[in-house]
């Protein structure tokens, strides 16, 4: 759909806002055309940032960082998701547009938050569970790769 590119445009831009040294990944929530809320990934407000953490980051890091990340970053699907809780902003049959795909427990809370259509634009290396992704289908969820 033409709207696809111009809401994956905007979650690359929300994705450049990312403090992560590792992968930096932008997300936006839209229903019936309207933006409904936005993230990307980084720490709760407050927090140290990845890139304070790890200033100097290199690849011999990165199980440290995964480490790291796990117990203090949001990912960006979940802070657009809670954003639009904090604002009392319904996300039933919205559409979560994510720059990379997204995690198994992004996907069980995006399904649980009422996200009918979820459509991404890079594929995750450490996303490997196909089962789960075929339960999206059955219940009704549209989950796709934006094509080039």
């Amino acid at each position: 759909m033409i709207n696809d590119k111009l809401f994956m445009d905007i979650a690359a831009h929300f994705a450049s806002q990312s403090k992560c040294v590792s992968r930096k990944v932008g997300a936006v929530l839209v229903r019936g055309g309207r933006i409904l809320s936005s993230g990307y990934n980084g720490t709760p407000p407050g927090w140290r940032n990845c890139c304070e953490h790890f200033p100097d980051y290199s690849i011999e890091q990165r199980q440290d960082h995964i480490s790291w990340s796990t117990a203090n970053e949001i990912h960006a699907e979940m802070n657009a998701i809670m954003w639009a809780a904090k604002e009392g902003t319904s996300t039933d049959g919205a559409t979560m547009y994510t720059t990379v795909q997204p995690c198994s427990d992004c996907l069980k809370n995006m399904v649980a938050a009422g996200i009918k259509e979820i459509v991404y634009l890079e594929e995750y290396d450490r996303m490997q569970n196909e089962a789960f992704i075929n339960t999206l289908f059955t219940l009704g969820v549209d989950y796709r790769k934006l094509s080039s």
